[in-house]
């Protein structure tokens, strides 16, 4: 027993060594206080930049700002001048002015007006902006076009214009009119440099001030001032010593253009600088640009800022540090404790209860802390363990007694179970198996462990008859073995209860009844079977007529007897006899089985009973039956055989009251049936006149199916007119049939009949079919066709893949096609006309709700009913004229209609009076035989053509 305890306890490795409590919490500490010394770090550091950025930004916003007043002023300033020069003309004799007389009064002035304005230049310039006097240094470079367009634009203007060009220089330029007599005689131009202008933004921002002007000016080999990355020549520049190499660096690092867009910071060895430029002129790729460059030196700022994150780093580390040191000498001797418990406690695995009591000291503090509380409990759980150990090692011998007495009774027990020859098992009060004996493997062919915790009834209590298992007793089950038959099991059951008499399972006993089942059913098979044919014999069949009599149900009786069966029993003998009855029933239960009830009578004779039938069922169910005999062929010793019957029909109760008088009813039915030369039928209550008219319904049918076989159709267009305009884009596609002398037969002479027999989707497929086909055909003339589905179609979940794979293949554009369906069509079922309705358009296509207003609740159907056309009904429009009814449910169905955004059809017009109304009214589109009747497509196409 110590040896099993001591195996199953866990224990330290020693390659593992043991990591104090208070280094865990230290280190955890520490990791949470560095996180939050970083985090306040780098916010402080955040914070610090932020509010740099922000003063740097309302610097360079501010200094800009100053620069570009100062420009204004001296601009305005200098223009000023200029009007006042150019006032300085004398009058002449008559008391004019002229420009002569200014040109000796601006010659005489011209040395003041160097000095005390520091111009560069005066110059003269007549009515055609013609140089007429100039005085100083002409410039280097000058645009003539730029000249003269600025003459002009003054002469036109009569305003002062100044400037700023830049080429060898930067110079400031003011042009003035000068008026004579009240109309502008010249123009006075006047320039001076910007260089002064250096000098005045050093001392308005205190930083380094340049003007640069990049191109226009031939290099110099090792020329002082110019700046190869910039290409750009230093005109001017404040502390040239300092600020020359710092802008060299600035121009490796930043383009001028970024300088222009704004200020930019760059490194020059250990010192930080800001700098931005701004442009004084527009200039080409002929032109020099002049900058003004201002130069701010921000290494203070910066390395302020680092030094107040150096030192709030400094802060945090030295917190963090006396934080921990105070942390550890709060845990150094509660820790100090615990791992003596720590080192006591393994001592109990194993069982040295002596060297616990050794390690851990009763607790004495005067106020016991948690550590005090768990020694004290250490110490009773070691003294109870090692009570509880003493009355272990008691017991243990008298269990050891024990159990080998229960295993000389487990193995008497296991060799009773395994010598018995029936099925014997164990189950727990849950129904799975505990046990099983070797017959129980045998049987089943399955080892226990297989079996062992499987659901007993799962595996075993499956009903033989396939129904639901049936609480009796016995109990007869199925048991299904792996490569052999099926067997049944009866299995007795009795609980098993514990020492208070409540259950805790049960045993199961099986006993194999398979062979006595197997003879049990083939008795009861023979006693209502028909050995040849598999089918039911004579005695079931009467069982079943007297059942549905009970029951004063009704029903039909089906009388069929093959004919010619006795020539071919002579010709191939009774075996090719036996095979043509096997293939006959064969074919019957294919057709009719779990619908009616099959038996040979006998000989070549079978009868089958419909119960619930009426007549036309039982109509239906022979002319399968029919079909069905009509597709038997064989062959046997050389000759082909055809299984050819005659079935007669009778009905109950209108036949007989009995089965006799039923069968005797049907198979006088049958001899009816053998004598007529139309249908291989005959029902018992038919009178002549109505036989004709079946006749003639097959003989409809029979040509509708040749018809479809050979496509003998044919699509009418109507036209549909619109009211808003009389044209005609829409036609509606009327299906006609061609019978077999050429003639067309309207639709009402085969649509109901079509209907009857489940041909109309065939109808419609093909309508849908050649209808894509002609609009492919009516594309150019931008012809839109509608087409109607019948009921039948509507119900067909694969309309929309079809009419999806017919879109593809034809390649008509699918918004020039519109789907009618009838109103009374789509109300039947809602959901499905509304889904299809909806797929249609989905497709692309348009939809329509055709006859509307004949249907009951024909507003609410509008609401719900995805459609984009509605056709009023023609029962409404006939007598439009003349009913006042009618005119009033036409009106309410084309306001309704038009509310809800949809077209309006009204079907049916015949007159000039009708259609009149029908445009009060506000319908948009009209259709009938006054607008236009229906006509062949050729017809169409004639009429058409020479419009394209």
């Amino acid at each position: 027993m110590q040896k099993s305890t001591q195996h199953h306890l866990p224990r330290h490795s020693p390659t593992r060594p043991l990591v104090s409590l208070k280094w865990r919490a230290i280190a955890l500490t520490s990791l949470i206080l560095l996180c939050l010394a970083i985090l306040l770090t780098y916010l402080s550091h955040s914070s610090f930049t932020r509010q740099f950025e922000e003063r740097r930004h309302d610097w360079y916003d501010h200094q800009r700002g100053e620069i570009e007043l100062a420009l204004r002023r001296s601009s305005i300033e200098l223009g000023r001048q200029a009007s006042l020069l150019a006032a300085l003309s004398p009058r002449d004799e008559e008391g004019g002015s002229t420009l002569d007389g200014l040109q000796r009064n601006l010659e005489a002035q011209w040395p003041t007006i160097q000095l005390t304005l520091d111009a560069h230049r005066l110059a003269l310039f007549d009515a055609n902006g013609r140089r007429y006097a100039d005085w100083g240094q002409e410039p280097q470079s000058n645009s003539a076009d730029w000249l003269q367009a600025t003459l002009s634009r003054v002469l036109e203007e009569d305003e002062v214009v100044t400037s700023i060009q830049c080429a060898s220089s930067c110079l400031q330029y003011a042009f003035t009119p000068i008026l004579i007599g009240g109309e502008s005689a010249g123009v006075l131009m006047i320039n001076r440099s910007l260089a002064d202008l250096t000098l005045s933004a050093q001392r308005a921002t205190s930083d380094n001030v340049s003007l640069m002007i990049d191109g226009g000016i031939p290099v110099q080999q090792e020329e002082l001032r110019y700046i190869p990355s910039w290409n750009g020549h230093l005109l001017t520049i404040t502390n040239l010593e300092q600020t020359l190499p710092v802008l060299e660096t600035a121009s490796s690092q930043v383009s001028v253009r970024e300088l222009n867009a704004g200020a930019k910071r760059f490194s020059d060895g250990d010192r930080s600088y800001e700098l931005f430029a701004m442009p004084l002129n527009e200039g080409d790729s002929e032109q020099a640009v002049g900058h003004l460059l201002v130069l701010s030196d921000i290494t203070a700022e910066v390395r302020s800022i680092a030094a107040d994150t150096h030192r709030l780093i400094i802060v945090m580390v030295f917190g963090w540090l006396v934080a921990e040191a105070l942390l550890l000498a709060l845990l150094w001797r509660p820790m100090q404790r615990l791992r003596r418990l720590t080192q006591a406690l393994p001592a109990l695995a194993t069982r040295d209860f002596a060297r616990v009591r050794r390690e851990i000291a009763l607790p004495h503090a005067r106020w016991p802390d948690e550590i005090d509380v768990l020694n004290h409990t250490a110490l009773l759980i070691t003294n109870r363990l090692a009570k509880l150990e003493l009355d272990v090692e008691a017991h243990s011998a008298e269990l050891a007694e024990r159990i080998k007495e229960l295993g000389r009774e487990r193995d008497f027990v296991n060799r009773l179970l395994d010598t018995a020859e029936v099925l014997i098992l164990l189950q727990n009060a849950d129904g799975k198996i505990t046990r099983v004996n070797r017959q129980a493997e045998q049987v089943t062919g399955m080892e226990a462990a297989a079996l062992l915790g499987r659901d007993f009834a799962q595996v075993f209590l499956r009903s033989p008859e396939g129904g639901e298992e049936i609480d009796v007793h016995p109990q007869e089950a199925l048991l299904e073995q792996p490569d052999q038959p099926p067997r049944v099991i009866a299995w007795y059951h009795a609980p098993l209860l514990d020492d208070s008499n409540r259950p805790q399972g049960q045993i199961s006993v099986g006993i194999d009844v398979t062979e006595r089942k197997s003879a049990e059913r083939r008795l009861a098979w023979l006693a209502n079977r028909d050995p040849l044919t598999q089918l039911y014999n004579r005695r079931y069949l009467e069982q079943a007529l007297d059942r549905m009599i009970d029951q004063n149900g009704k029903g039909a009786v089906l009388f069929l007897d093959l004919d010619q069966f006795k020539e071919v029993n002579e010709l191939s003998g009774h075996s090719s006899g036996d095979e043509l009855l096997k293939r006959v029933a064969a074919a019957l239960r294919y057709e009719l089985e779990g619908q009616a009830v099959i038996a040979r009578q006998g000989g070549d004779e079978f009868v089958l009973l419909v119960e619930g039938a009426d007549e036309a069922k039982a109509v239906q169910i022979a002319r399968r039956i029919e079909q069905a005999l009509g597709a038997i062929e064989y062959y046997a010793n050389g000759r082909r055989h055809r299984a050819i019957g005659s079935i007669g029909i009778a009905l109950y109760p209108q036949h007989g009251a009995t089965p006799v008088e039923l069968l005797a009813s049907a198979d006088m039915a049958m001899y009816q049936a053998k004598e007529s030369v139309h249908q291989r039928w005959h029902l018992l209550s038919a009178l002549q006149a109505p036989r004709l008219a079946l006749q003639q319904r097959v003989d409809g049918i029979e040509r509708l199916r040749q018809a479809l076989r050979e496509e003998r159709f044919v699509l009418e267009l109507q036209p549909i007119v619109s009211l808003r305009g009389g044209s005609v884009h829409h036609y509606e596609a009327l299906v006609r049939m061609v019978d077999e002398q050429g003639r067309l037969i309207q639709p009402g002479g085969f649509i109901p009949i079509a209907e009857r027999c489940g041909l109309i989707t065939e109808i419609d497929q093909w309508v849908m079919r050649e209808g894509l086909t002609l609009l492919t055909r009516l594309k150019p003339y931008g012809v839109h066709l509608a087409i109607n589905l019948s009921a039948a179609s509507l119900l067909d979940n694969r309309l929309l893949d079809k009419l999806d794979g017919m879109l593809a293949a034809s390649g008509a554009p699918a918004d020039r096609l519109t789907i009618e369906i009838t109103e009374t069509v789509a109300v039947t079922d809602i959901a499905q006309a509304s889904r299809i309705m909806n797929g249609i358009r989905a497709l692309g296509c348009k939809t329509a709700l055709d006859d509307f207003g004949v249907g009951f609740s024909s507003f609410h159907h509008l609401r719900h009913l995805p459609t984009d056309v509605v056709k009023i009904d023609g029962s409404f429009i006939r007598q439009l004229a003349t009913s006042h009814e009618d005119w009033l449910i036409t009106k309410a169905i084309t306001e309704t209609a038009l509310a809800f955004g949809k077209q309006v059809v009204a079907e049916c017009v015949e007159d000039e009076e009708t259609l009149r109304l029908l445009e009060k009214i506000g319908v948009t589109h009209a259709q009938g035989f006054y607008l236009g009747r229906p006509t062949q497509v050729s017809q169409l196409l004639a009429r058409l053509e020479p419009q394209v």
